[in-house]
């Protein structure tokens, strides 16, 4: 049968405590039954207060189900072999004043150590120092398969909490299957918490809140996969960094930024770091800021979703682009897919689903008062930017590599001239036109490098041709380009068509007035076949033309001729 041991060392206020499984309650009470600091009923371990006590659960099943009560300075649950803690509760609650002297350094620390397999399935740990100690510390270490998984951890009022997955004094070992945890962190100085595993290992699925954190939430993800599908939430003022390390390290992740909280994301060493991650962000000015790898086709911050509310300030986000080239610009394949959205409304500024992240663009170049050129030669150079073209002024943006004016807005004004050129793969993916000027040109020059376009119309509807779009007949250039007109709060929206007449327009109902098959703009290249069968219409017109004439001359000499033949007749 197995025994049930406690060591209690008689040094003052500390006792140790070791448990080793048992299958007889009553086998437990009759070694504690003696002990004044340890009691142990109803499947309840209970700690008296200001004595120090270290539980070791160390053969299988040694804990499980039981509730361990340590309202003590200092405290420990070893959790060390198969099911050791499974579903077990682990409460620390220092509410009261400790008898240490004034004199004296009061410092407590607790923790928690989870090592073996299926160690502590469904454990629920809850830790409250609601005095303000001199200094107090929570140390948290999981590695095995599954050693942790389905798990809570609440932690609040300790100074500093460390928290250590997959690694066991330095030796890497591993938390393979370590998913589906909640960790809860409040009114605390420092979290630091380091997942540092291997490339067979898949921690995703944990959940983690950091509020009130006074100084920093520090989370390193090491390794492939470290955190994938984690979510973070941060709150009141809380300071959040999230240091991506490896491949895949945080793809993906989730963060949700409370308005006051700071976030730093770093995305920098690895392959597809942060790929596919959804970010809700403060709108509030240098609350965020985000370090992805520049360098080509690292996909470190491809297809990331922001979300905002509406009401942003000036570059509420910053960015920055650390490569191997030096140079600090981010490359093609690095911020691919970006999409930014304000939550609870369809546009965040008066023209874009998305705000304007990065602020007004600067014309390359001025040829004189009203004449400018953005000359865009750089991947990602206008992306999230604005380029407004005043009434008077004549206006030359030029998109040339790789996403240069993705997201990009240019507004062109009444009474201005704009000139739209667009020639490498998706670099004006997701533009947006207000073509409100007098002359208006799009230049999509390749396959699908103008998708997702909209632009903007005015109402009432130009009576002439104001806007060329015909390069869009060509090489399937402009896919998914929605024309809308009206504003922010009330606008239709028309899908580019291809109409029986050859133009670019809507023919649905819902169309912005005057804007159909008919109307006046924008228009589209007749393709060959149109022109040939113009011209062959226009041939056969003049030979019907040339027929009637002659018909009718014939009939008008013939009836001049009769009166002639009928006196010869005669």
């Amino acid at each position: 049968m197995l025994l049930l041991l406690l060591s209690c060392l008689a040094s003052g206020t500390a006792i140790a405590a070791v448990i080793v499984p048992t299958t007889s309650t009553d086998e437990i009470n009759s070694y504690v039954a003696s002990e004044s600091n340890v009691s142990f009923a109803g499947g309840e371990i209970r700690c008296d207060r200001d004595k120090e006590c270290n539980i070791d659960c160390d053969v299988e099943n040694g804990c499980q189900g039981i509730s361990i009560y340590c309202p003590s300075d200092s405290c420990s649950l070893k959790c060390s072999n198969k099911r050791a803690c499974n579903e077990a509760l682990f409460v620390v609650n220092e509410t009261q004043q400790s008898n240490a002297s004034p004199d004296e350094n009061n410092t407590v620390s607790y923790l928690l150590s989870c090592t073996a397999e299926f160690a502590c399935l469904a454990l629920t740990a809850n830790v409250s120092v609601a005095l303000s100690l001199d200094e107090s510390s929570f140390d948290a270490v999981f590695y095995g398969q599954q050693a942790f998984v389905n798990a809570s951890l609440t932690i609040d009022g300790v100074d500093v909490a460390h928290i250590m997955y997959g690694e066991n004094a330095g030796v890497q070992e591993g938390c393979a299957g370590c998913i589906g945890n909640t960790f809860s962190f409040s009114n605390l100085q420092l979290v630091n918490m380091k997942r540092d595993v291997d490339a067979l290992v898949d921690l995703k699925g944990d959940t983690f809140f950091f509020s009130n954190i006074s100084h920093e939430a520090n989370v390193t993800c090491k390794g492939y996969r470290s955190c994938s599908g984690a979510a973070f939430e941060s709150n009141i003022a809380t300071r959040l960094v999230v240091d991506c390390l490896g491949d895949k390290a945080c793809s993906p992740i989730s963060v949700r930024q409370s308005r006051n909280a700071s976030l730093y994301l770093f995305c920098v060493q690895g392959q597809d770091i942060c790929t596919g991650s959804d970010l809700f962000l403060s709108p509030l000015s240098d609350h965020t800021t985000i370090l992805c790898n520049g360098t080509r086709d690292s996909g470190s911050c491809n297809d990331l979703t922001f979300t905002t509310p509406p009401d942003v300030q000036e570059r509420f986000i910053r960015g920055s682009y650390p490569n191997v080239y030096g140079d600090g610009l981010p490359y093609p394949g690095t911020l691919d897919n970006m999409t930014f959205k304000c939550e609870g409304v369809v546009l965040c500024g008066n023209y874009t689903v998305g705000p304007i992240v990065m602020g007004a663009a600067f014309p390359s170049e001025h040829s004189n008062s009203t004449s400018k050129l953005y000359n865009g030669t750089y991947a990602y150079q206008y992306q999230f930017r604005s380029i407004t073209c005043l009434s008077g002024e004549d206006c030359d943006v030029r998109c040339t590599n790789h996403r240069t004016c993705s997201n990009t807005l240019v507004e062109c004004r009444k009474g201005s001239s704009c000139r739209i050129e667009c020639e490498s793969t998706m670099s004006c993916a997701g533009l947006t036109v207000v073509a409100y000027g007098t002359n208006i040109e799009i230049e999509c020059k390749a396959e699908e490098v103008c998708s997702g376009m909209d632009v903007w119309i005015p109402l009432p509807y130009p009576e002439v041709a104001f806007l060329d779009m015909s390069s869009c007949q060509d090489n399937n250039a402009c896919p998914e380009t929605t024309f809308l007109c009206g504003n922010r709060d009330s606008f239709i929206e028309n899908k580019l068509i291809e109409t029986e007449q050859e133009i670019l327009g809507c023919r649905d109902e819902g169309c912005c007035p005057d804007f159909g098959d008919n109307s006046p703009g924008p228009k589209g290249k007749p393709k060959t076949g149109l022109i040939v069968g113009i011209l062959c219409g226009f041939v056969a017109l003049l030979a019907l033309l040339f027929g009637f004439w002659y018909w009718r001359r014939f009939n008008m000499q013939r009836q001049a001729s009769e009166p002639y033949q009928n006196l010869v007749n005669n």
